[in-house]
């Protein structure tokens, strides 16, 4: 009997606790979702595991939309969010990003969609793609340049909120048009492809500028240099090429295949109350070789599944293939979405939370 029972538990150790509850799509997708269930929380899982090897995949970083198109300030549900591709032929799918604010609607920390910035930087981490289609998670340092006469001056607002008179860049996510009666005048640039921007007026811009006119504007308040020959240089220290996409959130959990959350969430100034105790939460991973991403949320605050904290979170992110791993906005926040339907449980009463971005998931069908 007393060996029969150390079989027993030895064989519930080696199978282990992810392997209580799980559920594959079926076929050689290349997303392929799955369900676990860790008995000993309990915590219900959800992940969407992408093969970034295949031609029909890619993923984009996405804002709140209105007829059609990505704008600040805004809220909006992931659901919403898919279902403006509806008409595409793609399935669509993906996970709530950054942490973001209620009142302004934007979110906290970088965002870059398409090669194009909305929000600056922050002290904590970013996941994202640059270029070179290399993946990466780190605190990012964003910084816009206009470069005229062989000076180089630094812009330091995006897309704020009310006018300044300061050098400010504007992009065309900015759901508002841009004045310039206060702020001097403007220069209009364009994207020519792979972070690299023209500029387009040969005059200064005056008055009111429709947001989406250019993919970038700047408005200068001492227009004392002549605009014919004026550049424009956006920067992501520490990476050396410009990033594609960009989703922000915090702390970093896995680096290298090594849990580092107590470190990272101290360097990015997050309060061990945030790692320590159980919420719903969304995370986003990837591998080694850079050739799988893992988009992840644990539900939470019911009694069928308590949530995570963040060394439980890195542990599974871990064990589902993650060498690096990054934190998103959790709680009521957290939602997955695939193939049109919810796959996890958010907890606020109401359902699903508007978010003010996403991480989605493109398959060409």
């Amino acid at each position: 009997m007393r060996t029969a029972l150390i079989i027993l538990l030895v064989a519930v150790v080696t199978v282990g606790i992810w392997a209580a509850s799980m559920q594959h799509s079926s076929g050689d997708n290349p997303v392929r979702y799955s369900a676990h269930f860790d008995e000993s929380i309990p915590c219900s899982l959800h992940v969407l595991e992408v093969d970034l090897t295949h031609p029909g995949v890619y993923f984009r970083s996405v804002l709140s939309s209105k007829n059609d198109r990505q704008v600040l300030p805004g809220l909006e549900k992931l659901t919403s969010m898919t279902y403006v591709y509806k008409e595409q032929s793609y399935t669509v799918g993906g996970i709530n990003a950054d942490f973001f604010s209620f009142d302004s609607g934007y979110p906290v920390n970088l965002h870059v969609g398409d090669f194009i910035p909305a929000t600056p930087g922050h002290d904590r981490s970013v996941f994202g793609k640059t270029s070179t289609d290399s993946l990466f998670i780190s605190p990012i340092e964003f910084e816009a340049k206009l470069e005229y006469d062989g000076m180089s001056e630094t812009i330091g607002r995006i897309n704020p909120l009310y006018r300044s008179e300061n050098p400010v860049l504007y992009t065309s996510y900015f759901g508002k048009p841009i004045h310039t009666d206060t702020t001097g005048l403007g220069i209009g640039f364009n994207h020519l492809g792979e972070g690299r921007f023209q500029q387009e007026t040969e005059e200064w811009l005056e008055g009111e500028i429709g947001a989406d006119t250019f993919d970038l504007v700047v408005t200068y308040p001492d227009h004392h240099f002549d605009p014919d020959d004026v550049r424009i240089s956006l920067q992501y220290n520490p990476l050396r090429h410009p990033i594609a996409q960009a989703v922000g959130g915090g702390p970093q959990m896995v680096a290298g295949g090594d849990v580092i959350v107590d470190d990272a969430a101290e360097a990015e100034g997050i309060g061990p109350d945030f790692v320590e105790t159980r919420h719903p939460r969304t995370a986003v991973g990837f591998n080694a070789d850079q050739t799988k991403l893992y988009l992840v949320t644990a539900d939470g605050r019911s009694e069928e599944s308590a949530g995570m904290n963040l060394h439980e979170l890195s542990d599974f992110m871990i064990s589902i293939g993650a060498d690096h791993a990054l934190n998103l906005d959790g709680g009521g926040s957290t939602t997955m979405v695939w193939d049109g339907s919810i796959k996890n449980h958010p907890s606020d009463e109401e359902g699903e939370r508007a978010i003010a971005n996403g991480l989605l998931i493109f398959v060409k069908d």
